[in-house]
């Protein structure tokens, strides 16, 4: 904590001001401690430590799970159906089903998700990730409960990213 300096004033005299240093001394009652000023009065201490602004990526997948006893990563991301929310413009948004079985009629099953959830959809079929079931809207947690209910995977097999 630095101590009192000296300015010039105007007319030429000197006058001591105290210049706030440390964040303790903004968030005291008088400005400066009256006890202890050499020493930080503990009661307006604060954490300058904030952990929760981490950026995590919507479509990266989730390896934490993966290191499984005795079997591959690769085997286990294979099997987990990702259910991902993708924004459009404005408050448009897509919702991709990617990971499901390729022995299920997914033609079927994309009719039965625009019936219930009153939205549009379709198959794709991408080279590198297989077949995925796009919907318009967020209906990631509609999708999952419907997988759960219609017994297509269980729960540790669904994982939605995102909020």
């Amino acid at each position: 904590m630095a101590g009192p300096t000296t300015t010039a004033t105007l007319q030429g005299q000197y006058e001591e001001r105290h210049f706030l240093t440390t964040p303790m001394e903004c968030i005291s009652p008088r400005g400066q401690f009256a006890n202890n000023p050499g020493k930080i009065d503990k009661r307006f201490l604060m954490s300058l430590d904030i952990q929760n602004f981490g950026v995590s990526d919507p479509f990266a997948n989730d390896t934490s799970q993966a290191g499984g006893a005795g079997g591959s990563s690769t085997h286990l991301i294979r099997k987990l159906r990702n259910i991902r929310n993708q924004q459009r413009n404005g408050r448009k948004s897509v919702t991709t089903v990617q990971g499901l079985d390729k022995s299920l009629d997914l033609k079927k099953m994309v009719r039965a998700l625009k019936k219930q959830f009153s939205c549009n959809g379709t198959v794709i079929e991408d080279p590198e990730h297989g077949s995925i079931i796009q919907l318009q809207g967020d209906q990631r947690h509609a999708v999952k409960e419907f997988l759960e209910r219609e017994a297509i995977c269980s729960v540790d097999q669904i994982r939605i990213h995102g909020a």
